[in-house]
């Protein structure tokens, strides 16, 4: 499964309507044979860590004082804080703030929240000529590229620019790479 491919079928099963992946149902999801992009170390940690804010909320705002404190949801509160006040350890960050836009990791690909599946796509192979180019006309995405070689960024002309390193365009035209920046009306 290609990169657009992978973000088209989560775009539809997990985040249409949706802000949140973490109320997706990505079960039997398994892109490209094998667990190349939705990775269950990475989700169900995270899962895990919303799933006890939640609750955790949920019993705040009931006054339950008790229930915050004590038990498992005690215990993994007071880690994660920890973890926090003491910086030893930086807890998985899923969602990043990127050249003006939201990005989402969804089992290692970043996935801009404006991407509809009904999209137009670009492919750009990593670390190609055309990878290169893009860089070279618009050094801005430099921030975008940061986030990896597997991505889904939603361009100023509303097209979705993806960077997958098996696959896509290998050479692009200052034509078209400038048609992925002017903005739509």
């Amino acid at each position: 499964m290609t990169i657009a491919d992978f973000a088209r079928v989560v775009k539809t099963v997990g985040l249409e309507g949706s802000r949140d992946f973490f109320d997706a149902d990505f079960t039997g999801l398994n892109p490209g044979g094998g667990n190349r992009f939705l990775d269950g170390l990475v989700i169900s940690p995270s899962k895990d860590r919303k799933a006890a804010y939640d609750k955790a909320r949920e019993q705040l705002k009931n006054r339950q004082l008790a229930e915050v404190q004590t038990g498992k949801l005690g215990v993994d509160l007071s880690v994660d804080n920890h973890a926090l006040r003491n910086q030893s350890r930086l807890t998985q960050t899923a969602m990043k703030h990127v050249a003006g836009r939201i990005c989402i990791n969804v089992g290692g690909v970043w996935i801009d929240e404006a991407f509809d599946a009904k999209m137009q796509v670009i492919t750009v192979k990593a670390h190609s000529d055309a990878y290169f180019h893009l860089l070279e006309r618009h050094p801005k995405l430099k921030e975008v590229f940061e986030l990896g070689n597997h991505l889904v960024w939603v361009t100023p002309s509303n097209k979705a620019l993806v960077i997958d390193t098996s696959e896509g365009r290998e050479m692009l035209t200052d034509e078209e790479i400038d048609r992925l920046f002017i903005a739509k009306k």
